[in-house]
């Protein structure tokens, strides 16, 4: 399977599942609901194992096809997985009676199945639908592997528009509050009118009233936290540059300076977070910084709504904070220095405030080769098969998918990074001596991914910030990213893949959160960006996008889907 995920062909073929499927099994649902509203009532369904004829490295697609197809084709209370999905053998059916055989077993009333074949640099795609009357859909598909993404685009919409006769459930209406995942062309949300047919509109204008925005900075920022920590209710903005932190609040359109201290001229300050030690609703802000040999010391303030006062100094801990995948709640986690790796192997562990210390607790179960900084918890899904996940970006910046035993599920093709915080990593091999001059290589620290359920369906998102650049992944210590992203990633029961992303920001971020930059009761996706043209001293702004997830919970609206 890994050597799968190292082709170049895989990540076509993940994207082509994730795209077909979820036409292919909206179309099949349109179908169903057609004979539920007829009196039917309720239906169920049995995805089959598909055929995969080819390369041994795309077996895995037998098993991982299934689980993608159940997941986007159960429709509660209309057509869904019949209960005994689960006890069908996970064998290819060799023909249409083991297929009938199988249906009857489960009590389902419709059955899924087909066959992949793979030949060069060619594909053919055979997909079937049978009810428990015989009757019987197929659709067949052929094409070359560079072209297979646009060719599927028309192959379901006429599975949708032609076949089932519904519209596409995935093209449901943003929020009009919402412009970032759906860019609209005027501040209410509807289209702007055309001065030329031929002219298309990308959304947004000079005077954009769906996003924030505040003044410019005369630094370049690394990283930036949004909280409450004086505990009053009131979000403030911590952002930090190389050797000092400023405190903000947002108001009036604008960030007003609450106070900035000097943390350092010998250490490099590298990460930034917050936590509650005392479950008051009042966050400490934890600050890690790097010295020349590039080991860590963090120290933690508290904010008493005027001032920065230091907390706690000297702790020889890189820190950060995670969401836990069965809570929900913040979690301090740490992990020591290693002279050869930076981040000690498998090292890192939950962190207990005794006094003003810091001590090590239970250590958590990650791959190796992760460290603190480069991974989230992906909560499980409403599927059970849909198990709580690790997703990694590592030092290759390509974006891996774990379970929670280590076992590697997807490893994607594409890099996702923004970060322009690089810190220098000692080559030289353990036991060669410390003379030796070791050519060091530059690791960037990734920007944050936090894991959310914004349309509250029960499957979460991880949110990922990405850079736009033709020279930042090629120039190792060229860094200075001049456009950038927000991208909202699902897992599809193969890899990761992109659900909605925002319009391109013109800057590079350097860290998201999202939480109430306004403080109006309402959360806002945040973005710190460093803008300029990457020759000269960049400047610092924030921009956030409000969120109305009312409508949302409610029904009213839902955020454009991938799945």
């Amino acid at each position: 399977m890994k050597k799968a995920f190292k082709t170049a062909g895989t990540g076509l073929f993940i994207l082509f599942f994730a795209f077909l499927s979820s036409a292919v099994l909206n179309s099949a649902a349109n179908n169903f609901c057609l004979a539920a509203t007829a009196g039917a009532g309720v239906k169920t369904f049995v995805i089959l194992p598909f055929s995969v004829n080819g390369p041994s490295n795309y077996k895995y697609l037998e098993q991982s096809i299934p689980t993608m197809f159940t997941s986007r084709l159960d429709w509660r209370g209309h057509v869904e997985v019949s209960p005994n999905q689960e006890k069908l053998a996970k064998t290819v059916p060799p023909g249409e009676a083991e297929v009938k055989k199988a249906m009857l077993n489960a009590g389902a009333d419709y059955a899924v199945w087909g066959a992949l074949t793979i030949l060069g640099q060619e594909y053919s795609l055979d997909v079937y639908v049978m009810d428990s009357q015989g009757n019987k859909w197929p659709k067949s598909q052929q094409s070359k592997i560079d072209l297979l993404i646009p060719s599927l685009s028309g192959v379901c919409d006429g599975i949708n528009n032609e076949v089932f006769k519904r519209p596409s459930s995935g093209a449901v209406a943003v929020a009009a509050n919402t412009p970032s995942v759906q860019p609209s062309g005027s501040a209410s949300g509807a289209a702007p009118r055309s001065i030329n047919p031929s002219i298309q509109y990308s959304g947004g204008s000079s005077r954009d009233e769906n996003r924030l925005r505040s003044q410019l900075f005369n630094y370049t920022a690394s990283g930036m936290e949004v909280c409450d920590a004086d505990g009053d209710g009131q979000n403030e903005v911590f952002i930090f540059d190389d050797y000092n932190l400023y405190a903000y609040v947002f108001q009036n359109s604008r960030l007003t300076p609450l106070h900035n201290i000097r943390v350092s001229l010998v250490y490099t300050n590298i990460a930034i977070r917050s936590f509650d030690f005392s479950n008051s609703g009042k966050k400490y802000v934890i600050l890690t910084s790097m010295d020349k040999e590039q080991k860590p010391l963090s120290r933690i303030y508290n904010f008493d709504g005027k001032k920065l006062n230091l907390e706690m100094d000297g702790i020889p801990y890189f820190l950060n904070v995670v969401k836990d995948y069965s809570t929900g709640k913040d979690v301090l986690i740490g992990q020591p220095y290693d002279k050869y790796s930076m981040f000690r192997n498998n090292a890192v562990t939950m962190m207990i405030r005794n006094g003003k210390e810091l001590v090590p607790g239970e250590k958590l179960n990650l791959p190796r080769g992760v460290n603190l900084y480069d991974f989230a918890f992906l909560p499980a899904g409403r599927e059970v098969s849909n198990d709580t996940k690790i997703v990694n970006i590592g030092k290759l910046e390509n974006m891996k998918v774990f379970t929670l035993a280590g076992s590697l599920l997807s490893a994607s093709e594409e890099k996702y990074s923004c970060s322009s915080v690089g810190l220098d990593i000692n080559s030289m091999l353990p036991g060669m001596g410390d003379d030796l001059e070791a050519m060091p290589s530059q690791y960037y620290l990734p920007i944050r991914m936090l894991p959310v359920d914004l349309n509250r369906d029960g499957d979460y998102e991880l949110i990922v910030a990405n850079g736009i650049s033709s020279s930042a992944h090629i120039i190792q210590r060229y860094r200075q990213y001049l456009q950038s992203e927000i991208l909202c990633m699902y897992w599809d029961g193969v890899g990761m893949s992109q659900q909605w992303k925002t319009r391109t920001l013109q800057g590079g971020i350097v860290d998201v959160a999202l939480n109430d930059l306004d403080n109006n009761g309402k959360p806002d996706l945040i973005a710190c960006l460093n803008v300029g043209d990457g020759f000269r001293s960049r400047k610092t702004m924030v921009v956030a996008y409000p969120l109305d997830l009312q409508n949302i919970e409610s029904g009213e609206g839902e955020f454009v889907s991938g799945k």
